[in-house]
């Protein structure tokens, strides 16, 4: 059961990576393991998904520099989409159900258990901006550096307000 949840889920990711741009199968691989940070998908495993999605018409490849650059096609786009949306309804079910859990056994929620550190008022918000962030998915060019923006200028902010507390030397000095 394990292999086929992975296999499954390999190919959704496949997709999604893909969606993001061309990428070599090395470039998938190394993609996979560095985002997880403990998955890395096999050649044995990558390269015959990438022959069975390019044989059902959701990927194409180019050859450059000898090595294929696999992309999506718009059937692989559509598909992409829908394991998108697949993959928020999951989501969202499990987070019923985890809630349903925290209510029966009286359990933390997931993200105050690991930011009790932050008061109460900032945990709530951390909630909404986990949720929005992991729910950017198939940006536009245009979004996406409006995102990268809008994120840039908040992780200034907040290095800038919180600098004086991790730099003691700027309590000595100013």
């Amino acid at each position: 059961m394990k292999g086929q949840i992975r296999r499954g889920l390999l190919k959704s990711y496949v997709l999604k990576l893909l969606g993001n741009g061309e990428k070599s199968g090395y470039d998938i691989m190394h993609t996979i393991e560095q985002e997880t940070g403990f998955w890395k998908p096999s050649a044995g495993s990558i390269y015959p998904l990438l022959q069975s999605l390019e044989e059902a018409g959701l990927i194409q490849h180019r050859s450059e520099n000898r090595k294929k650059l696999y992309s999506l096609t718009d059937t692989g786009r559509r598909a992409a989409a829908t394991v998108a949306e697949a993959g928020n309804e999951v989501e969202e079910s499990i987070n019923r159900s985890i809630s349903v859990f925290n209510s029966v056994f009286g359990a933390e929620e997931p993200h105050h258990g690991r930011h009790k550190h932050l008061p109460d008022s900032l945990q709530w918000r951390w909630k909404r901006l986990h949720r929005a962030i992991h729910h950017i998915q198939n940006l536009d060019p245009h979004q996406t550096r409006s995102a990268e923006s809008l994120m840039d200028e908040l992780l200034q902010l907040l290095e800038a307000s919180t600098s004086s507390q991790h730099n003691p030397e700027s309590d000595e000095n100013g």
